[in-house]
């Protein structure tokens, strides 16, 4: 039977990447079909992934493998936007794993269109709009609508993400200063 490969991996950076991620070890097991108890030995150093462990790992976490193998952890800005679905007070301390993601891979995705416009010396376009509790969501998407010049129609035939996206994108062009 063939042996597997052991991953000489720093594993500080398995501690790091399962936290960062916003996995708790048990978590992290379930989500990747490995042992919570070898993976603490992982972490502490007694014991190593295999490689094939590691590649689990390091799907479940979103980081490439080569991350694991760095002398310490990266500094990555993990900005947590402020959740605005509840009321001062009532928010929620912690954001599930998937959330965190998604939130790693907008920043992500944000730093990267900021560097292609200022390569191209394009000052992104500024849209604010202000709301209070107190307002109506409806007259909020109505002047958002109004804003884009989007009727509620043209929103509704939006079926993907991709459409709309490619819709804003297009529209953002056109409010953009010349």
């Amino acid at each position: 039977m063939a042996r597997s490969v052991p991953a000489f991996v720093n594993p500080e950076l398995l501690k790091w990447a399962r936290k960062y991620s916003g996995f708790d070890v048990d978590y992290a097991a379930e989500k990747s079909g490995l042992d919570a108890h070898m993976m603490s030995r992982w972490e502490s150093g007694r014991e190593r992934p295999s490689l094939s462990q590691l590649r689990r790992l390091a799907k479940v976490f979103h980081f490439p493998i080569a991350v694991f193998y760095l002398p310490e952890p990266p500094s990555l800005k993990a900005t947590r936007p402020k959740d605005r679905r509840f009321l001062p007070g009532f928010e929620f301390a912690e954001a599930s794993p998937e959330l965190n993601f998604e939130f790693r891979r907008v920043a992500e995705r944000r730093e990267i269109t900021l560097e292609l416009l200022a390569n191209l010396g394009t000052p992104p376009t500024q849209f604010e709009v202000t709301t209070t509790l107190q307002r109506s969501p409806e007259k909020l998407g109505c002047e958002i609508r109004e804003m884009l010049n989007v009727t509620v129609e043209e929103q509704w035939s939006w079926r993907e993400a991709r459409v709309a996206f490619t819709l804003c994108a297009n529209i953002s062009e056109t409010l953009s200063p010349q």
